[in-house]
């Protein structure tokens, strides 16, 4: 029991603040099932191409059409003239 109003809060603001950076570190996790999902996803829209391993980790979207996704990227990619990053800030730490 806090001997003070301050302490109680003090304890109170401490506790929360851990439990924020608790719940963010396992959100963001990049070993979490859902935040692998968008990575792959980021990976393939970045490169503009599907790989068999990343083919296999979208067949879980059955919305999806995993033949027509490789030419519709491969379109984007060959219509967009783009400039490379001087700088690339991952994501997220893996």
């Amino acid at each position: 029991m806090a001997a003070t109003v301050e302490d109680y809060y003090r304890q109170a603001f401490f506790s929360f603040i851990d439990a924020a950076k608790t719940q963010l570190s396992e959100r963001f996790d990049a070993n979490s099932r859902g935040l692998s999902k968008y990575l792959l996803f980021e990976r393939v829209l970045l490169n503009g191409q599907i790989t068999e391993t990343d083919a296999d980790g979208l067949d879980s979207y059955p919305e999806l059409d995993i033949a027509r996704l490789a030419v519709q990227l491969a379109m984007f990619k060959s219509h967009l003239v783009t400039k490379p990053f001087t700088k690339r800030r991952p994501v997220c730490k893996r």
